[in-house]
């Protein structure tokens, strides 16, 4: 099974166990048989000495063999572990929060969108759609079911028959405070897949992977309990899944542009091409015919100047593709083609401006793109450039910058993981010993040249003939090398870059330059670590932080106790337990979600801002004098609900409820229309203003609580019900309620169906009232 050794008789299926050096002309050479035979490694042969076969070297190899495979496999083994490692630390991380306060909704805004998947489960999907909720808003009301991006309360519930199909059945509840936790993992897994499709490179995929799960920019919205749009969202956007995240998020249309104008830069590039169109067509027909499926969103895409780029450039790439078949169909020639393209484009230049001037008054635009594997290097820094810009505009966008940092840290680590592998690897291979040569096996063998010319002829078919075969193909492939090597060195000296790399070419494979790598490769590795374990630390610190469900937190006294303040919480269960079902309570619009979705009951408004006229009113009933407050209040609710206490309390907010109040009637402050009176003239709020003292929601807040003896509320006007253990909140009746106005808003004849029998029924404001509001707040 021995190898001949002339070069130019190597058979095709050899396999080279050592890097041919080109400074060199010593080769090792084996086919798979010799593999096979275990006895024999091959020849190693010396053109210029002809030197004989080579001795079996017991374990070499093995070790030679083997090695590319093993270091494979434990790449494979490393990464496998960093992405179970990583979605166990996303979920970790994540479940934080349920494991200390318990399986508990966060905050303001998902304790709606759990009372809407509550609303989905008990009476499907038809009722959800067509959800006009009365007990937000009142008396007005809300439509949810065309309001709502339904796509997380449609995943909750799905979960929730899921698990309960499964045998494994978990409240509604708990489902959805688990939502976010189990999305971090999808959305780390899909950050890898997209650094993979983009890289190209298996360990920066990992790497990706470990960096989302625990990045700060994605924690802070997918925190356990925060049943929020955002903990779906960025799943789906990490996998560029275009009507799901439609269904999800309104920031749906940052994925559209962001896919459309890595589409346009890959036309301008030059790198237009049948599968970038089919891919193209497909993302954008199949998406947007979804996308207009969400009733909130229903023609959107069609109408919308924030989707006008994506529609021209479908509108484009159709035209291209329409010229392409015809160039195809017709023979053109190069020339004609250019021609043909240019021609082309003019038309498109003609209708897009027909397009923006035209049909721009009447707002028909639209939707778009999915880019291809090849060309994902570009995506992912518009991306990175895309979300920069954002983020800088609003801080709450900082989760568009989640995905694109995992992916581009995972590229780097990922890439100088392989770099330093693949460094040390080959320092390896050249520290191995050489197998020992003949001269060394048989001294006696060192002095006899016609042993050598016997090897050769028995391997060769004759002495002489195999060692100047030898010569010659090595003499011709040095010849080849000097070529090469006056090529590079030619074109070098016109291009820098070519300079450069070719210089490169030759240090690198230097001892020096080996040695420098080999060090670089070790001190990577080395302090790669504590850069990783100083990254986990920080994430945890901030996901502890973070954790709180806001609603219930710690604090400590001034005695060093660790308690658990639970007022807000406490006072939400008492309107529950404590209230007629028909209650109806005003608080500022912050806390609308809580009380209806804790508490039960009806509210004034809800978090929502798609109101703002209603929401001055608020306002303007909380800010203005008692006795002012009292005759509005009394005709549109029951209880009047203020968190207090210090911290961010009503009180600390109350500038912004009067500057509100002011953007609807423009006299609620006097002359000043920015309500810089309405205030305190000191930082520890001791000292109010004369507008501010007069306030109900100051009287409401500061009665009876340390350091303002003297502030009384009217007690005609208002009763104390319920105070937190802390005086964190306080809920007070109103009384003298106006019972007239009361019936009259319960009455559905009072409501204004856009049809007879429609579900579509907001109500009105009270007769009572209606001489206090601007006309068009409830003229129709």
């Amino acid at each position: 099974m021995l190898v001949p050794a002339r070069l130019d008789r190597l058979p095709r299926s050899s396999v080279s166990m050592f890097a041919h050096d080109p400074r060199s002309a010593l080769r090792f050479e084996a086919t798979p048989e010799a593999f096979d035979s275990c006895s024999c490694l091959g020849r190693l042969t010396d053109p210029a000495t002809s030197i004989g076969p080579v001795q079996p070297v017991q374990g070499s190899m093995v070790s030679s063999k083997h090695l590319p495979m093993l270091s494979t496999l434990l790449a494979v083994f490393l990464r496998v572990v960093i992405v179970i490692y990583a979605c166990v630390m996303a979920f970790t991380f994540r479940a934080w929060s349920l494991e200390e306060y318990g399986r508990l909704i966060h905050e303001f805004d998902p304790w709606f969108n759990y009372r809407a998947a509550e609303y989905l489960h008990q009476h499907g999907r038809e009722k959800f759609f067509t959800w006009f909720d009365h007990m937000s808003w009142y008396p007005l009301g809300r439509p949810v079911g065309t309001t709502i991006y339904p796509g997380m309360q449609f995943t909750a519930v799905g979960i929730f028959h899921v698990l309960r199909w499964a045998g494994m059945p978990m409240s509604l509840n708990d489902v959805c405070c688990f939502v976010p936790c189990w999305f971090g993992i999808l959305a780390s897994l899909f950050t890898g897949l997209l650094t993979y499709e983009c890289s190209g490179s298996t360990s920066a995929g990992a790497a990706g992977v470990l960096v989302m799960s625990i990045i700060p920019a994605h924690l802070m919205r997918t925190i356990g309990g925060g049943y929020d749009n955002e903990s779906v969202a960025i799943m789906a956007f990490s996998a560029l899944a275009y009507f799901y995240m439609t269904a999800a998020w309104g920031g749906y249309v940052f994925v559209v542009n962001m896919v459309a104008f890595h589409a346009a830069l890959l036309l301008v590039t030059g790198k237009f091409s049948p599968k970038l169109y089919k891919a193209y067509t497909i993302f954008y027909g199949l998406g947007t015919l979804l996308a207009i499926q969400v009733p909130v969103v229903s023609w959107t895409p069609l109408k919308s100047m924030e989707q006008v780029a994506p529609l021209a450039l479908f509108l484009l790439f159709q035209l291209l593709q329409c010229g392409e078949m015809m160039i195809k169909r017709k023979g053109l020639d190069k020339d004609q083609a250019k021609s043909f393209r240019l021609n082309l484009m003019i038309m498109a230049g003609v209708a897009v401006t027909f397009l923006f001037f035209v049909l721009g008054s009447t707002g028909v635009f639209m939707t778009y793109l999915f880019g291809r594997k090849s060309d994902g290097n570009s995506f992912i820094i518009l991306y990175f450039f895309t979300a920069i810009y954002f983020a800088n505009k609003m801080s709450r966008l900082i989760i568009l910058m989640g995905p694109v940092s995992a992916a581009l840290s995972g590229v780097a680590l990922g890439m100088t993981f392989d770099w330093a592998i693949a460094t040390l690897a080959a320092s390896a291979m050249r520290l191995r010993p050489e197998p020992p040569t003949p001269l060394e096996a048989d001294p006696q063998a060192a002095g006899s040249k016609a042993s050598g010319s016997a090897v050769s002829a028995g391997s060769t078919g004759g002495g002489r003939e195999g060692k100047q075969g030898s010569r010659s193909a090595v003499g011709k492939g040095k010849e080849r090398m000097r070529e090469k090597s006056k090529g590079r060195a030619s074109s070098a000296t016109e291009n820098p870059s070519e300079m450069l790399k070719q210089w490169w070419e030759e240090k690198k494979d230097s001892k020096a330059g080996s040695a420098a790598a080999t060090f670089l490769a070790l001190l990577f590795l080395a302090a790669a670590p504590a850069k990783v374990i100083v990254f986990y630390q920080t994430a945890a610190m901030f996901a502890q932080q973070i954790s709180s469900p806001k609603i219930v937190f710690k604090a400590t006294t001034h005695q060093g106790e660790q308690i658990l303040v639970t007022d807000y919480v406490d006072g939400y269960n008492f309107l529950k337990e404590h209230t007629p079902p028909d209650a109806r309570i005003l608080a500022w619009w912050d806390y609308g979600y809580q009380i209806t979705g804790i508490g039960n009951r009806t509210t004034l408004a809800d978090g929502n801002t798609w109101n703002q006229a209603h929401i001055a009113l608020i306002g303007k009933m909380l800010t203005s004098s008692e006795d002012k407050a009292h005759k509005m209040i009394k005709h549109m609710a029951d209880y009047v609900l203020v968190w207090s206490g210090g911290g961010s309390d009503d009180l600390a907010k109350s500038p912004h409820l009067a500057r509100i109040a002011t953007s609807i009637f423009p006299k609620h402050c006097g002359d000043d229309a920015t309500c810089r009176h309405f205030g305190f003239y000191d930082s520890q709020r001791r000292e109010p203003t004369p507008m501010m003292s007069k306030s109900l929601l100051y009287k409401l807040v500061a009665t009876g609580a340390p350091g303002y003896p003297d502030v009384k509320l009217n007690p005609d006007y208002w009763e104390l019900v319920y105070q937190g253990r802390y005086g964190k909140i306080r809920i007070y009746k109103v009384k003298g309620v106006d019972q007239e106005s009361r019936r009259w808003l319960a009455d559905p004849a009072n409501r204004l169906c856009d049809r007879p029998g429609s579900w579509y029924c907001p109500g009105q404001y009270p007769p009572a009232i209606r001489s206090k509001l601007p006309p068009h707040m409830y003229q129709t």
